[in-house]
């Protein structure tokens, strides 16, 4: 049987232990983060599709910018503002081809 009295200790190296035991699926960053190139993406195909696609799909597909971004930070290679950057990159480069792509 475990202590559990306040300070036993027992609870808390067994965790420490399955901590160490812990493979991280996703690597360090190793250089530049900004911007977020995965929400940039997301961002730039979702505007660019978001004219041709009928509701309730089109609720959804406006979301997957923001999940993505989300995604990013949870899991922990980028801070807030490098997927904000993407975010915003991704937003303005749609709008640029969506003004200057010829239409048929």
């Amino acid at each position: 049987m475990q202590n559990r009295e306040p300070g036993g200790g027992h609870d808390v190296v067994s965790l420490l232990h399955r901590l160490e035991q812990l493979v991280f699926l996703v690597r360090k960053p190793a250089g530049q983060s900004y911007p977020s190139g995965h929400p940039a993406v997301a961002a730039a195909v979702t505007r660019v599709l978001e004219p041709n696609v009928r509701q309730p799909a089109r609720k959804l597909l406006t979301r997957v910018p923001r999940m993505v971004a989300f995604s990013r930070v949870y899991v922990g290679v980028h801070y807030p503002t490098d997927v904000i950057g993407g975010l915003l990159l991704g937003r303005a480069v749609a709008d640029l081809w969506l003004r200057y792509s010829t239409k048929d």
